[in-house]
């Protein structure tokens, strides 16, 4: 079986991710061919040179809305053939259409990632989404949230939750070394692995290490990731003299940034699945997050964090301290983290469920 997947790019996001576990677990685990393509030459993620057997960019007149996209993709179908094309967004899914007929193909759109309430807005961008629920064949979401925010009910919906490769986090960092790498010369640290853009609050994260510092020295904050808001946070920072946060910036170095971390954080409204927080979780780090949506599918209220309100800063300052100050409770919340990961969020389970889509559509 060959499957096409398509996406904008592979830069550091959650569905990104999503999209390369899936392929490792799919090269590991099946004989399907596996075939990539992009609508921008950003890859922010190593590939191995054997996981797709083509990858394939490409070039756009226009920064957003391109027609010659549907001809150009259609080339592409024309050329692999494929059996199952699977859409990693709303305009991939919409270009990919009329392929879909054209080639005789199945069709499958993975646009539902996160847990937004669906207001008034754009008539047209409205109906690229209806049509896209139209005519694929399977329309997955990563949490049950994103379904009822998209007021999705069509048997053809079907949620996959996150998996996660719990290998990715095996290998044995040197703490010292990294901290002395990154300047940080405190005890305990907080780390936030998010874009800086509309979708995160990011503002409350730096609220929350400004607060904190006025009480106690011994806590740095990292935040890691890029991103439009990014210069308006680094402004922030330095207009109003708070010295006890990190901005990476971009890095690959994440499962190292999260080991040398004593808690992970996430702040953001409407999230659907957050793999920043399964990766918190895969590594033992007790979480406090904020916001609604699919994060209560994920997180266990005081079991391995806390869900809290993006609004109560003195309560997310109250249990951050709390777990800073008492190590067995952030232990004991870690391990059930890790294990909420291998019971329900593993690389097995999301990959099989694929699988299974894969099947029921194919054959």
């Amino acid at each position: 079986m060959k499957i096409l997947f398509f996406i904008y790019s592979l830069g550091p996001g959650g569905k990104e991710r999503r999209l390369l576990e899936l392929a490792h677990y799919l090269k590991a685990n099946s004989k399907y061919r596996l075939f990539l393509v992009l609508m921008n030459d950003k890859i922010h993620y190593h590939i191995e040179a054997d996981l797709f057997e083509k990858i394939i960019i490409i070039k756009r007149f226009w920064q957003k809305k391109d027609i010659s996209i549907f001809f150009k993709f259609n080339r592409i179908c024309n050329d692999i053939r494929p059996d199952i094309i699977h859409a990693w967004g709303i305009m991939e899914t919409f270009y990919a259409i009329p392929s879909k007929f054209i080639n005789k193909t199945m069709l499958i759109t993975s646009m539902i990632t996160d847990a937004r309430p669906q207001k008034d807005g754009w008539i047209f961008s409205k109906l690229i989404f209806k049509l896209n629920v139209l005519f694929a064949d399977s329309v997955l979401a990563n949490s049950y949230a994103g379904l009822a925010a998209y007021h999705i009910s069509s048997p053809k919906a079907r949620v996959i939750h996150n998996g996660i490769r719990l290998g990715r986090f095996s290998h044995r960092y040197d703490s010292a070394e990294i901290k002395k790498k990154w300047g940080i010369d405190v005890p305990f640290v907080v780390v936030m692995v998010a874009a800086f853009n509309i979708n995160k609050c990011n503002d409350l994260f730096i609220d929350l290490a400004q607060s904190v510092s006025l009480k106690r020295k011994d806590i740095n904050f990292v935040a890691l990731g890029g991103g439009k808001k990014l210069d308006h946070i680094r402004k922030r920072l330095v207009n109003e003299n708070i010295e006890n946060v990190l901005l990476t910036g971009p890095v690959k170095e994440v499962e190292q940034l999260i080991g040398i971390a004593n808690i992970g954080v996430l702040f953001t409204p409407f999230e659907g699945i957050s793999n920043a927080v399964m990766e918190y979780m895969a590594l033992k780090k007790p979480v406090i997050v904020t916001g609604h949506g699919g994060t209560k599918e994920l997180v266990s209220h005081g079991e391995s964090g806390y869900i809290l309100s993006n609004d109560d800063l003195p309560e997310i300052e109250k249990k951050l301290l709390y777990l800073i100050d008492n190590q067995h409770i952030a232990d004991d919340f870690g391990k059930k983290g890790l294990s909420i990961i291998e019971e329900r969020f593993s690389i097995n389970k999301m990959g099989s469920e694929f699988i299974d889509v894969y099947k029921s559509l194919a054959y």
